[in-house]
């Protein structure tokens, strides 16, 4: 158990553990999403993200117990690369919400002109 004056304060066990956490529900979810072939599009990144974020958690975890200053560094660099790789996420996960909810937007605008189209016809008998 990592000592009480520890430099990065005495909760940092246990915010590892809640990284730790984090890490394995977006694999997991990573993983569930790669079930579907639409899916894996957004899966595949996300175990990658997923997995170097778990890299980042381990190599801090390496510097609570050792005070390392290279572990440090490199679990800066991981989660560095992770929020990297989930910043693209988030934006392609946007980008296609946003052109679904346009392509909904379409076929629905669509569909009502149709069917004024078929009313206009039905007054006119």
């Amino acid at each position: 158990m990592a000592s009480l004056n520890h430099p990065l304060g005495p909760g940092f066990g246990r915010t590892l553990g809640y990284m730790r956490f984090m890490g394995r529900a977006l694999l997991v979810y990573g993983g569930l999403c790669c079930l579907t072939l639409v899916g894996a599009a957004a899966g595949a990144p996300m175990i990658m993200t997923a997995r170097r974020f778990l890299k980042g958690v381990d190599d801090f975890d390496v510097y609570r117990r050792e005070t390392d200053l290279k572990a440090l560094k490199a679990g800066f660099e991981e989660m560095g690369r992770s929020f990297r790789l989930m910043k693209i996420l988030t934006l392609i996960t946007v980008a296609v919400g946003f052109l679904y909810l346009m392509v909904l937007v379409m076929v629905g605008g669509m569909g009502l002109m149709s069917g004024l189209n078929n009313l206009s016809a039905l007054s006119g008998q």
